[in-house]
């Protein structure tokens, strides 16, 4: 529903997405990955073979996935007690009487309340959305129907159904915006549409009936309903073909992509009609575009010719049916939940009220966020985490000048943008939700669950879209501050350490100092370490981007960039599988993060097993296998025991802590360890 997050995730570089885990199998093979580590293997592996499982040894064969999940981490643990106390909070808003209008709470009380009235929703079912649907049906022209599309996009921002358009820092200079165009919703991403293993198989055969189900459930026959569905998904596997691959939508060599409004118009016609851009969106014939994949356009505008109308009327319809399932009726909900059941291999479906709890938070995220940092953060926190941040950028800083294969001129330059890291921890300085005003109407005011999202979404939209002519507020957070989770932005060249990860094992202000530093001080080195990574590195300290290398020590960086993509495809032999190119910018990270705490660890005479077993017990993670081949297929991050083994078998000082030895399951010649940082 929020292609936006796709973007930001190409612009941004995080943590983690939905999860870190994927499983072990041959990657040539069909069968489905094993799940990782079940309660049945109790003989705990030598530390020297099997780090990750040793350490994690009491977590992997006592911990269970709950029915409703498709994983069980310390990850999912720490969302889950955010989300419990998320609840206590919104529950808390809605059961208030003196809330004042158009606050925090008045805001996530309207939703709650609005969703939890389920004989409303029935009776409202779409609900603004309808008379949209009823127009996709009604529109006589392919032109038609992509004005419609276009101003769905324009109203809804960050909800797409035709390619559409969202504003984002120019990539020339990021003090300015610049309109970002975002491809078509292809259901399914690349890698999912053409992976040939079965459980990529069942998946986009669970896909399919979902939309089988949601079309029947707006009406149409059984056998019109399967037709739809599969004309759709053929669509959307063309569609989704043409475009990037998932390493591909993280270099911006290939998704900087610079037209204007006319340009535009001229190259892609019948998508992008210049009375729309202009008359739709408000933009200006020399306003500046940035398209992130042009096979999509390219593709996506060989599909609009009249005689696809009726594919096209289904395909919008279907995007819209799949996007806002969850907040419409109680069938369309149910739906929703069963097929998620489905892909995550979960033996029951999530709970409604979480599921509730969850679209509220993505709707009114900052809402949420700013009852949340009220309630759970201290002062003393948000400083100690501040210190600790400016403690590894001294400690990073100390790696570049002892760096023996840059150039003097770029080990200059990039201190220098180290130097400009932005700092911003738990909470933004200032609250996006005080830019605009949103009065959302509860049950007794007729207020209907769907259509208060709606308004949501309407009025970020018209916020944004007034500003766009403003410089970039580069206090604007991408991720809301109870979001487990931390980023490095290389636009804003800032990293940002959300206030849901500050709690065990990651941060705790009783830990010890060990625990601190593998935890929460590895996080702020990973983050630091995205500014230096294959992506991070094209931008410079104003967020630029900008080749700011030499000629010899770009080559060099390359040729250290493949020896981390063939270290952890050696990785992915011994342990989890993994693809070492489409991980490669998080293993980069991985590796500059524990180069730098064990250099802040030794600086400070630390305990080195402590710290390196309470960062493997961290990164512990089960995962059903269906979910596994999601991740593997689609996320960026290496498996959980990749993380452990292959950054610690990449740092001499594991060696000398252990003892490691040639034979060991953990050994790497010396000449194999992969180092930039």
């Amino acid at each position: 529903m929020i292609p936006r997050k796709i973007l930001a995730a190409a612009l941004t570089a995080a943590l983690l997405l939905t999860g870190c885990g994927t499983a072990a199998t041959d990657q040539s093979s069909s069968s489905a990955p094993k799940a990782t580590k079940t309660t049945s293997d109790t003989a705990t592996p030598a530390l020297v073979d099997n780090f990750y499982e040793a350490a994690g040894h009491d977590e992997l064969t006592t911990w269970t996935i709950d029915d409703d999940a498709s994983s069980n981490s310390y990850f999912l643990q720490m969302d889950i007690t955010g989300r419990d106390r998320l609840t206590a909070l919104i529950k808390k808003a809605a059961d208030a009487k003196d809330t004042a209008p158009d606050s925090d709470g008045d805001r996530v009380a309207a939703l709650y309340l609005t969703g939890q009235d389920e004989a409303a929703r029935d009776a409202g079912g779409m609900g603004d959305l309808s008379s949209l649907v009823t127009a996709f049906g009604d529109a006589t022209s392919v032109a038609e129907l992509v004005s419609l599309c276009a101003q769905y996009n324009r109203d809804y921002y960050g909800c797409v159904i035709f390619p559409g358009f969202q504003l984002e820092a120019d990539p020339d200079d990021a003090s300015q915006q610049v309109i970002y165009q975002f491809g078509a919703d292809t259901g399914l991403s690349r890698e999912e549409w053409l992976a040939d293993d079965d459980d990529s198989k069942a998946l986009r055969s669970y896909f399919q009936d979902h939309l089988q189900t949601l079309f029947a459930a707006g009406g149409a026959s059984d056998k019109d309903a399967a037709a739809k569905a599969k004309n759709v998904c053929a669509m959307m596997k063309e569609l989704a073909t043409a475009g990037l691959s998932v390493s591909e939508q993280y270099d911006p060599e290939k998704t900087t992509n610079r037209y204007t409004v006319t340009s535009l118009a001229e190259d892609f016609p019948r998508l992008f009609a210049a009375d729309d851009l202009q008359g739709i969106w408000g933009f200006n014939p020399e306003d500046a575009i940035i398209v992130t994949d042009v096979g999509v356009l390219e593709k996506f505008s060989d599909y609009l010719t009249e005689d696809n109308l009726p594919l096209l009327r289904d395909y919008a319809t279907a995007i819209v049916y799949n996007d806002w399932a969850p907040f419409a009726t109680t069938a369309m909900r149910d739906a929703d939940a069963a097929y998620n059941q489905k892909i995550n291999g979960q033996t029951a479906p999530t709970p409604a009220e979480e599921s509730l709890i969850k679209q509220i938070k993505e709707t009114l995220p900052f809402e949420c966020g700013r009852l949340y940092t009220d309630a759970y953060v201290t002062d003393a926190t948000k400083e100690d985490v501040t210190n600790i941040i400016g403690e590894v950028i001294d400690v990073y800083r100390e790696q570049l000048r002892a760096n023996d294969w840059l150039s003097d001129a770029t080990k200059e330059k990039a201190i220098e943008k180290l130097n400009f890291v932005g700092i911003n921890v738990a909470y933004p300085d200032t609250w996006p939700q005080d830019g605009y005003a949103l009065n959302l109407a509860r049950p007794d005011a007729d207020g209907l669950y769907i259509n208060n999202v709606l308004a949501a979404y309407r009025a970020k939209s018209a916020a944004l879209y007034t500003d766009r002519h403003s410089p970039v507020d580069k206090s604007q957070w991408y991720e809301s501050p109870q979001t487990v989770n931390a980023y490095y932005d290389p636009a804003r060249n800032g990293i940002f350490i959300l206030a849901g990860i500050l709690q065990a094992p990651f941060y705790d202000p009783e830990a010890s100092r060990e625990e601190n530093i593998a935890g929460i001080g590895h996080v702020i080195a990973h983050e630091l370490s995205h500014a230096f990574d294959d992506n991070g590195a094209q931008y410079d300290k104003d967020g630029n981007l900008s080749d700011w290398w030499t000629a010899e020590d770009k080559s060099a960086f390359k040729e250290r960039s493949q020896k981390v993509i063939d270290y952890y495809n050696d990785m992915g032999e011994r342990f989890e599988r993994v693809n070492g190119e489409q991980t490669v910018s998080e293993n980069i990270a991985d590796l500059g993060a524990m180069a730098a705490v064990v250099r802040l660890a030794e600086n400070e005479n630390l305990d080195l097993d402590k710290l390196m077993t309470h960062y493997a017990k961290s990164w512990v993670e089960i995962v059903r296998p269906e979910y596994a081949t999601q991740i593997y297929l689609t996320d960026v991050h290496a498996p959980a025991e990749d993380r452990v083994n292959a950054s610690l078998a990449a740092t001499d000082a594991f060696y000398t802590t252990y003892d490691v030895q040639s034979g060991d399951g953990m050994y790497v010649a010396p000449e194999d360890r992969p180092k930039i940082w």
